[in-house]
């Protein structure tokens, strides 16, 4: 995904990390390290995200001010908040300009594998091998909402629909599902 109004993006893989790219030249410029298991996601949270995290505020707010005193350029993520679904069985969310984990969202009982953000930057959901759909508040940290056994199998993908309330989740079980998010 690219960061909003930034011109990188971001892919993760294997190697447990989340790897950052320029978007121009296509070379490295930066990476996440975490997780301890394969990452299977990514996405970039909505700027209405920083928000919710608290600490994520603080952080830009300092590294805005860094920046100016060292003239930052154009490709510098001064506000993107990034989240991670993983095999180590957490949803990490990450302050992108400072390369931190600013939260670490646990309570999965098998791997992540999907995980999308909500519009308003407010929640995220996640889907996992244990057959489950969490959604997360961020401004606490906590889950607010469990689907157990969304699937009879696991829950490999979801996506959300931006305008409207609707989810739609597949799993091993050759289904799709559509949830209405309230």
């Amino acid at each position: 995904g690219r960061g909003g109004g930034v011109d990188f993006f971001a892919s993760c893989g294997s190697d447990k990390s989340i790897r950052l790219w320029d978007g121009d030249s296509e070379s490295p410029i930066g990476e996440l390290w975490g997780h301890t298991h394969v990452v299977e996601r990514i996405e970039f949270l909505p700027s209405e995200a920083l928000d919710r995290v608290g600490v994520a505020s603080r952080h830009v707010a300092d590294f805005n001010r860094h920046m100016k005193d060292e003239e930052a350029n154009d490709n510098d993520a001064a506000s993107a908040l990034l989240v991670s679904a993983s095999r180590d069985k957490s949803v990490k969310v990450w302050l992108v300009p400072l390369r931190q984990c600013v939260m670490t969202l646990s309570g999965h009982a098998n791997w992540v594998r999907s995980v999308a953000a909500y519009p308003s930057g407010r929640f995220v959901l996640s889907s996992s091998d244990d057959r489950s759909l969490r959604l997360w508040d961020l401004s606490s940290g906590r889950e607010v909402k469990k689907v157990e056994k969304a699937h009879d199998g696991f829950v490999s993908t979801l996506t959300l629909c931006p305008h409207s309330l609707l989810v739609a989740t597949g799993g091993l079980d050759h289904r799709v599902r559509l949830w209405i998010s309230s």
